[in-house]
């Protein structure tokens, strides 16, 4: 991906995906805490998108966000089974591994792209999907080692 506008429609659409994903656990969840959690997580989406649309129509890629401490949570925990009973825990571990395949996804086009605004604009967005990730990380461990609290 070459072209930066293709770069952008394609981060847009990654953006409307992971909103809609949200919103769809959202309304599937009889779980009011989870039902906003992931109410806030697709506002957040629909600002990414709203971010990069006004980037896209604007052709300025500037990107600024708070880097994030990554304990790494969500590369020690598997996809979850989804056939069967799904667990409060389920639910957040598959959220924290799409966002790490985001994450993951952004920082290979960083590190594979040869113009270097591309490669900081690529950054921007791992650190995005990062502070994500790091969110949802801490969701699940509220509810998969509750006997920590």
């Amino acid at each position: 991906m070459d072209d930066f506008r293709e770069i952008l429609e394609f981060a847009i659409r990654s953006e409307v995906e992971a909103k809609e994903y949200y919103q769809g656990v959202a309304a599937k969840t009889g779980n009011e805490m989870v039902k906003k959690l992931f109410l806030e997580f697709a506002e957040e989406e629909l600002r990414h998108e709203e971010l990069l649309s006004n980037i896209l129509a604007n052709n300025e890629a500037t990107l600024n966000f708070k880097k994030t401490q990554d304990y790494k949570l969500s590369e020690t925990i598997p996809d979850p089974d989804m056939s069967g009973k799904v667990s409060m825990a389920d639910i957040f571990a598959v959220a924290m591994k799409r966002e790490e395949r985001a994450m993951n996804m952004y920082l290979n086009l960083a590190k594979d792209s040869s113009s270097e605004k591309i490669k900081e604009f690529f950054t921007e967005l791992a650190e995005m999907e990062r502070g994500h990730k790091v969110k949802l990380e801490q969701a699940y461990t509220d509810v998969a080692y509750v006997e920590a609290w």
